[in-house]
């Protein structure tokens, strides 16, 4: 299983960094083995309320209202590193890139 962080939240956090971090480990759910699809809801809720996001649609409209902006690059990093991080292994062995794999969480938005 793939441990997600336990750290974040919105307290004293960057918005920023705390979507990249929402997003990165929603995104590494897909690739944990022991995560069962029906509980990805779930665990995608609680990982949101974790970073300090009501639910996904409010990082959405975050990204909407940051696109173009210097900040989008600071989500896609932010993204990239917990990728890395929290599922890099899993990503690896699967053949995809954790950038990529950022950079298009950030503009599929």
């Amino acid at each position: 299983m793939i441990v997600l962080s336990s750290c974040g939240g919105s307290a004293g956090g960057n918005i920023s960094e705390n979507a990249g971090k929402a997003m990165a480990e929603t995104a590494c759910l897909l690739f944990d083995e022991e995560v069962s699809l029906g509980d990805m809801p779930s665990l995608t809720e609680d990982i949101m309320a974790e970073y300090g996001f009501e639910d996904a649609e409010a990082i959405d409209t975050y990204l909407a209202n940051v696109r173009g902006t210097e900040e989008i690059n600071l989500v896609s990093e932010a993204a990239r590193t917990h990728l890395e991080t929290t599922c890099g292994d899993a990503l690896e062995a699967s053949g995809v890139s954790a950038a990529d794999l950022a950079e298009a969480m950030v503009s599929e938005s």
